[in-house]
């Protein structure tokens, strides 16, 4: 390692040659030549133009520059050590931490769980989980901020990303409890033109896959009355408080249909099942934290507990 023609490899020669007083106990040490310790001091003796020792008929002894460079030389060993402890650190850290994005419906309520089996099993891995919709996640994913991306649907991949399928998901119509069609059960496509429904934000996948499926059902955007909230806790107290109805995933509002504060209702004819798909960066296979994540999703070690 150069820098403006000094040699580190040179300053540690120096420093053994210094502390053994002897250019012979300095090449054993060392494991080098004799005439290789002797190269070494010549170097940096002609890089400082001065001379660093004088011999006696016993030993080496330094000459005022050579203790002045001795104290700086030492500091530079010390700084090295410290900068190889601080990188071997920060590797170990990165050996042992991932990035995680999902999707706000995975994220919320589905990967917490998965992550709480996964910290059992690893206590002393780090998982830097962040939440957005499918389209923020994706661009994080291509951005390098992070490694593994969990979404609602199909993907078309921008780059070469690894992907599949990881679990099925059926969109329902969630509705208030007080709403006429919360003890009904089932519902016409044509019915949905009645209430408001309460969309989320583009660039959800939630919003794609239910717009997608009115279209194919002869429902499109303008002939629906819709309005749209950004958070799937914001839709779901709207839907509660009676403000309209809404396409939600089981996961999402188990504990409130559970607890009777929503009723979910099938749209007959409406077919909104969808697949959660996990996106991957190429080099993760590489990074053993990486490679243990995504074979625990694929080989199902790592699922929320079933619906």
């Amino acid at each position: 390692m150069q820098a403006s023609g000094l040699n580190l490899i040179h300053l540690q020669t120096f420093i053994a040659v210094a502390q053994e007083r002897s250019f012979s106990r300095a090449s054993q040490r060392l494991f080098l030549a004799q005439p290789t310790v002797s190269a070494h001091i010549q170097s940096l003796e002609a890089f400082y133009g001065v001379r660093l020792f004088r011999r006696t008929s016993k030993m080496v002894e330094l000459t005022p520059a050579g203790s002045k460079l001795l104290d700086y030389a030492l500091h530079i060993q010390g700084l090295v050590q410290e900068a190889r402890a601080a990188l071997e650190s920060v590797a170990h850290t990165d050996r042992l931490s991932l990035g995680l994005g999902a999707s706000q419906t995975l994220g919320n309520y589905v990967v917490p769980a998965v992550l709480g089996e996964l910290w059992q099993a690893r206590p002393e891995v780090r998982i830097h989980l962040q939440i957005g919709n499918s389209s923020a996640i994706l661009a994080r994913l291509e951005a390098g901020e992070i490694d593994v991306a969990l979404l609602e649907g199909a993907y078309t991949p921008g780059g070469c990303w690894r992907q599949w399928p990881w679990m099925a998901d059926t969109l329902a119509l969630v509705v208030g409890p007080r709403h006429p069609w919360a003890g009904r059960g089932r519902v016409t496509t044509e019915e949905l033109t009645q209430p408001c429904l309460l969309l989320r934000e583009p660039g959800s996948a939630t919003r794609e896959t239910v717009l997608a499926a009115l279209k194919a059902a002869g429902l499109p955007l303008e002939r629906l009355r819709y309005q749209e909230l950004g958070s799937i806790e914001a839709i779901k107290r709207a839907v509660a408080d009676g403000l309209g109805v809404s396409f939600l995933s089981p996961w999402a509002v188990r504990r409130e249909v559970a607890e009777g504060r929503l009723a979910m209702v099938t749209v007959e004819g409406l077919p909104l099942t969808r697949a959660f798909t996990v996106v991957a960066r190429p080099e993760v296979q590489d990074h053993p934290l990486g490679r243990w994540f995504l074979d625990a999703l694929a080989s199902g070690r790592a699922q929320p507990a079933a619906l």
